[in-house]
């Protein structure tokens, strides 16, 4: 597998992705007629997940977990390629308790440690009114912990691919 500079450039890679490509994005959803189920857009984004950062960072038969909501093609599955795959790989990110910026549930403590960790989720900004969205510049990490998620700038942590242990 890669190393965490090759993985924090992969991500990278695809959040400039998404800053160049968002107004197009959003122009299709809406020709489309999905703007209501955000299906065409959720589907752009895993589609482009499984085509640039999972098979720039895993080679033969290895999945990363779902972008965000993932697809949604009435199927089981979450996936665009390779319905039938499950999740072999899934990203950890490493931050620093002072760096998170949002906790969804305020009730729940966040203490990073060996069986709590921090998983990458989507990538989002925080808007003036201190929540977030999926918007450019996409300079946030939605992440989860626990019955939780949390927010934190892209450049506040480090990342590591965890291979999935069934």
């Amino acid at each position: 597998m890669e190393s965490g500079l090759e993985l924090k450039k992969a991500l990278s890679l695809f959040r400039d992705l998404l800053n160049a490509s968002w107004s197009s994005v959003l122009q299709f959803e809406n020709v489309s007629g999905d703007e209501h189920f955000n299906d065409f857009r959720i589907n752009w984004l895993q589609g482009n997940w499984e085509l640039t950062v999972e098979q720039s960072l895993l080679k033969g038969p290895h999945f990363l977990e779902i972008y965000g909501e993932g697809a949604d093609f009435g199927t089981a599955s979450s996936r665009v390629f390779c319905p039938e795959a499950s999740p072999t790989h899934r990203i950890i990110c490493h931050v620093k308790l002072e760096n998170i910026l949002l906790n969804t549930n305020v009730d729940a403590a966040v203490e990073q440690d060996e069986t709590n960790k921090i998983l990458f989720d989507s990538f989002v900004k925080i808007t003036d009114e201190g929540w977030y969205k999926e918007a450019p510049d996409f300079d946030c990490v939605l992440a989860d912990y626990g019955n939780t998620q949390i927010i934190f700038k892209f450049t506040d942590a480090e990342y590591s691919l965890e291979e999935i242990v069934v």
